[in-house]
């Protein structure tokens, strides 16, 4: 596949930050690229929201947690000093509070893991049928421009237990996220060569 034109490096841009492409076809993006302005702009842009998500202090813990489960732990725990039992029982204490901190900091609040580390989850699962494809993070409506390669129409059940995530164009209503509505001129026209 030749990649001459933004519109065939734009819908390989999750799969170039995923590290999911050929050798031969990352060559060819960056090539592209290195004398695009506009698909550098974009690579770029998602590499910052990527980068934005993955840090943790996007999503804290609310405030107050960790003095709250320590005035917790210390009011239903008082060791007693100089023995084997206290000991035992404050080591036990300290494991339990770094287990719960461990927990509280690593829970995604999805159980499935999504296909590409920058997809959306699932809020609500639609009731339709849905199409996937081979390569793809996300599940689409028939006959979304978006979708490319052959489908494979599976359940919503189905394709959000397998990982995949909504598409944001053609199936906003499953998302979790504030419906994002595009500013400016439609892409086709504007930005594409």
């Amino acid at each position: 596949m030749a990649l001459t034109n933004c519109r065939d490096v734009w819908p390989a841009i999750s799969d170039y930050l995923d590290g999911e492409l050929s050798p031969a076809l990352r060559a060819e993006i960056d090539q592209h690229v290195a004398g695009c302005p506009k698909c550098a702009s974009v690579l770029h842009g998602t590499q910052n929201i990527v980068r934005l998500y993955r840090d943790p202090r996007m999503m804290p813990a609310p405030t107050g947690i960790r003095a709250g489960l320590r005035q917790r732990i210390q009011a239903h725990a008082a060791p007693q000093r100089g023995t084997l039992r206290g000991l035992f029982t404050g080591l036990a204490v300290v494991g339990a509070f770094a287990i719960l901190l461990l927990m509280a900091g690593s829970y995604s609040g999805n159980e499935t893991a999504l296909r590409a580390a920058m997809s959306h989850p699932a809020y609500s699962t639609p009731v339709d049928p849905v199409f996937v494809t081979a390569h793809g993070k996300l599940f689409h409506r028939a006959g979304c421009p978006f979708m490319h390669g052959p489908e494979t129409l599976l359940s919503a059940a189905d394709a959000v237990a397998a990982g995949y995530a909504p598409c944001v164009r053609c199936m906003k209503e499953a998302l979790h996220s504030v419906e994002i509505t595009p500013q400016g001129p439609p892409l086709e026209t504007s930005l594409i060569r």
